[in-house]
C-alpha cells in the first residue's frame, strides 16, 4: 500500500446470499481513490517510477558527497477508455507530476471532466481504446512502446508510458487484492467461529489465508485478472501447496467477449469493433499474460481453474440496478458484468468436475467513475 491507493473493505452481503442462496462477498474497489480497482495497478507504476527517480538522485547524492537534488517532474502518459486514465492522472498528480490522457470519442463527457480535474491534460482521439493508444505512442514516444527521454522543452523531461493492462507493474499492483482478501477473509471466519461458538470455547484465529470457493471478476484487457492469479499462485508457493485455490470466474458483455472466443478457439482472438454498453470492457484483445493463465491446464491443487462467462449488455446494467438498491452503491456496467455472473453460478458448477458447489464466492466489485445514478436508469 502506499499514498495512491488504498486497502478496500470486504463485505458479506445478505441481499445476495438471500437471492444466491451462498455466501456472497463483496470486495468494495469502488472505494478507491479513483473510484476504480485501477488505482492499484496505475497507481503501483506511477509510485514505481516515482520512488525510482527518488532513490537514483539520493544514490548520486551519497556518492558526490552533496545533499541530493530535488526530482524532476516526470510526465506519465497514458492511453484509456476512463477508468486507468484516471487512475494515472490521480496517482500522478498526487506525487506532484504532469499527466495527459488520450481517451477515445466513446469516453463520457463525466469521465474525461473527472480526469481534467486532477490536472492533468486531456485529449480525445479515435473511435475505441487501440485507436487512442496508437495515437498517444505516435504523437508523444515517436513509436517507442516502452518509456521514453525526451527535450520537448528546456527541461529534460522523462516520459513514462502507462499501458492500462499490460504491465508487470500494473499487476503487481492487482496482486495486493489477493493479500488482502486471504487475511479479510481469515478475520470474517473467526468473527463468525466467535459469534456462534458456545461460552467458554476457545477460538482460535486462522493462521493461514483463508480463501473462497471462486473469485468473480470483470475482464477488459484482463489485467486484473492477470493480476489476481499471479497473488494466486504466489500465495500458493509460499502457503500451503496442497490447499486447492480458488476457481477465477471471468465476466465480459457478448459484445466485448475476447477472452471467451479465445478460450473456445484455441487461441488469442482480437476483435474488429467490440460492441458494448460497457465500455471499459471494449479492449480488442486480452494480453497475452492473461491468455496464458486463462487457458493453461490447472494441474493440482496449487493451480488456478478459469470458467469464462459472458452477459448480455442489459444483464450488466441490471446487476448495476440491483447493486444501487441493495447496498446503494453506483458502479459502471463493467464492473455490473461480474455481479450478473451471480445469476449464473449454477451453470458455471453444472460444468465443474467432482460436484464441486461454489458456496463461498468473493465478486470483485471494480468500480468505475463514469456513470452516476441517473445513466444507469437511462440505460
Amino acid at each position: 500500500m502506499n499514498f495512491v491507493y488504498t486497502q478496500t473493505p470486504l463485505v458479506q452481503s445478505r441481499p445476495y446470499a438471500s437471492k444466491t442462496g451462498r455466501t456472497i462477498h463483496l470486495k468494495l474497489e469502488n472505494t478507491q481513490p479513483s473510484g476504480s480497482f485501477k488505482s492499484r495497478g496505475l497507481g503501483n507504476l506511477v509510485y514505481h517510477h516515482h520512488e525510482q527517480q527518488q532513490q537514483q538522485l539520493d544514490q548520486a547524492a551519497k556518492v558526490a558527497g552533496e545533499a541530493p537534488a530535488l526530482p524532476s517532474r516526470l510526465h506519465f502518459l497514458s492511453s484509456s477508455g476512463g477508468n486507468a486514465g484516471l487512475a494515472a492522472a490521480v496517482a500522478a498528480t498526487t506525487l506532484g507530476h504532469r499527466c495527459t490522457v488520450v481517451v477515445p470519442k466513446l469516453t463520457k463527457p463525466r469521465m474525461r471532466e473527472l480526469i481534467a480535474q486532477t490536472g492533468a491534460e486531456v485529449v480525445v482521439h479515435g473511435d475505441f481504446w487501440g485507436d487512442a493508444d496508437r495515437y498517444l505512442r505516435e504523437t508523444y514516444l515517436s513509436g517507442e512502446d516502452s518509456a521514453a527521454t525526451t527535450t520537448a522543452d528546456e527541461n529534460k523531461e522523462k516520459r513514462i508510458y502507462c499501458h492500462p493492462f499490460d504491465d508487470q507493474l500494473v499487476w503487481d499492483g492487482y496482486t495486493s487484492i489477493i493479500d488482502e482478501l486471504g487475511q479479510q477473509l481469515a478475520d470474517h471466519a473467526y468473527t463468525q467461529a466467535f459469534q456462534t461458538s458456545p461460552l467458554g470455547v476457545a477460538i482460535e484465529k486462522p493462521s493461514a489465508p483463508v480463501w473462497p470457493d471462486a473469485i468473480i471478476c470483470a475482464v477488459g484487457g484482463g489485467g486484473l485478472y492477470t493480476g489476481l492469479v499471479q497473488g494466486l499462485l504466489a500465495s500458493a508457493a509460499t502457503d500451503d501447496p496442497a490447499r486447492p485455490l480458488p476457481i477465477m470466474i471471468t465476466a465480459e458483455t457478448d459484445g466485448a467477449s475476447k477472452l471467451h472466443q479465445s478460450l473456445h478457439a484455441g487461441h488469442k482472438v482480437t476483435l474488429e469493433a467490440p460492441s458494448t454498453v460497457a465500455s471499459s470492457l471494449a479492449a480488442f484483445s486480452v494480453s497475452d499474460q492473461a491468455y496464458a493463465y486463462a487457458s493453461a491446464a490447472p494441474t493440482g491443487a496449487g493451480a488456478v481453474k478459469t470458467v469464462p462467462v459472458t452477459v448480455s449488455d442489459a444483464e450488466a446494467v441490471s446487476a448495476c440496478t440491483v447493486l444501487l438498491e441493495k447496498h446503494g452503491l453506483v458502479v459502471e456496467p463493467a464492473c455490473g458484468a461480474a455481479l450478473a455472473v451471480l445469476d449464473r453460478l449454477d451453470e458455471v458448477e453444472a460444468t465443474l468436475a467432482n460436484g464441486k458447489k461454489l458456496q463461498n464466492v468473493v465478486v470483485i466489485v471494480c468500480g468505475g467513475s463514469a456513470y452516476v445514478a441517473r445513466d444507469l436508469l437511462v440505460n
